[in-house]
């Protein structure tokens, strides 16, 4: 990853590396994962890229939310 890539990820709230790589892996970008949500464990509202990195949300669970084939 770039540092401009880094940058994005943290812009969605992503702060686990490997979640972030995970994601990336999966079809999810940066932009998709700041998109907010209440899916996952925990009752709370944020973005996806935080609740992957949170373990509050798997990322398949991402991919189904976000339509990622």
């Amino acid at each position: 990853m770039t540092a401009a890539d880094v940058d994005e990820w943290l812009k969605a709230r992503c702060f686990d590396p490997s979640a972030a790589e995970d994601m990336s892996d999966a079809g999810i970008t940066p932009e998709m994962a700041s998109a907010v949500t209440e899916a996952g464990s925990g009752g709370y509202v944020d973005t996806i890229g935080f609740k992957v990195a949170n373990g509050d949300l798997e990322v398949e669970e991402a991919r189904d939310l976000l339509g990622v084939i």
